[in-house]
């Protein structure tokens, strides 16, 4: 199991292939995983003082799993997240096992840039999907 700080062998852009799966990557949503987050979005006492205190932000799950999967393959300086489609479906408490099930959905080239579309579906320790989505980047050679 892994935090949300996960180093994986990354692969190279030549080595990605549309509909490539990667292996499931295990982490714990844990209060200073969660800490981190709402403070780097300036919502930490916000948060501590809702009704919701007890559970992950959707976001945060989102940004771990987003996080792990920038490490899965080689991004060279310059590269920019261009935009998200992302689904919440169930609440997530603090201290939960999550794991993030990655593949490439699309890989384009035109000229020096590429563009790459990661889908992603996050599944707790239930075997209940609680995000699923995509991300799209784009790089530059």
């Amino acid at each position: 199991m892994r935090n949300c700080n996960t180093d994986k062998s990354a692969l190279t852009w030549e080595q990605l292939v549309p509909g490539q799966e990667f292996s499931p990557v295990t982490y714990q949503m844990t209060e200073s995983v969660v800490s981190k987050y709402l403070k780097s979005v300036d919502r930490f006492d916000e948060w501590q003082s809702s009704s919701m205190s007890e559970y992950v932000p959707p976001m945060a799950i989102a940004a771990c799993a987003m996080s792990v999967m920038s490490k899965l393959f080689i991004m060279p300086a310059g590269a920019i997240h261009t935009s998200e489609e992302l689904q919440f479906y169930k609440p997530v408490p603090i201290g939960a096992i999550v794991s993030c099930h990655a593949k490439i959905g699309r890989k384009l080239g035109r000229g020096k840039f590429q563009m790459l579309t990661l889908e992603m579906d996050i599944i707790n320790d239930y075997s209940e999907r609680v995000v699923s989505g995509q991300t799209s980047i784009i790089l530059t050679s």
